[in-house]
């Protein structure tokens, strides 16, 4: 019924709410790596790269809530003026 819809090449439904809750379960069983600290949990929506001596090179402050890149179809291509 899929394949007659939409062709191929796609999630079904249930796949992708798959895919969904395995990264959830990545996450949250990971929490205290991502996050140490809840201290600033509510400040979400931001990049920050730093030098190795904590230097700030880079920072990005999202105004959206979950937002973390001015390119969201490119988040990483700040590093590109780095590497």
């Amino acid at each position: 019924m899929f394949r007659r819809a939409g062709g191929d090449g796609f999630q079904r439904p249930f796949e992708l709410a798959t895919w969904r809750l395995r990264n959830m379960n990545e996450v949250l069983g990971n929490w205290r790596t991502y996050v140490p600290c809840d201290d600033y949990i509510t400040q979400r929506g931001a990049t920050y790269l730093l030098d190795s001596d904590d230097t700030l090179l880079y920072q990005h402050r999202d105004k959206s809530l979950l937002g973390y890149s001015e390119t969201m179809a490119q988040p990483l291509a700040f590093l590109d003026q780095f590497i």
